[in-house]
């Protein structure tokens, strides 16, 4: 996980070409009372298993079906969102 976030490093060749194929969602749940966000990149083989398991509410283990890139408390910070933006195209405005 790379919770090591920095906005101010500049974004490498390598993750402009992952991201251009990466199946990368932003999960918001209450553990414990409280609002949790997860960015998680989807293994391919696994992303009908995961989104089932989304919409029909079933219990399951993030880790089992990719790598979760960011994780937090409430909402991801704007700096976050902009560079999941300008990496995977999360957050547009619409």
């Amino acid at each position: 996980m790379s919770n090591k976030f920095s906005p101010d490093r500049p974004i490498t060749f390598a993750e402009k070409i992952d991201a251009e194929t990466a199946l990368v969602y932003d999960l918001r749940v209450k553990l414990n009372g409280e609002d949790r966000y997860f960015i998680i990149k989807i293994d391919p083989d696994k992303q009908q298993e995961f989104l089932a398991n989304v919409e029909n509410r079933v219990e399951y283990i993030l880790e089992d079906y990719g790598e979760i890139l960011y994780r937090g408390w409430d909402e991801p910070s704007d700096e976050l969102k902009e560079r999941l933006r300008q990496l995977y195209g999360m957050f547009e405005e619409k």
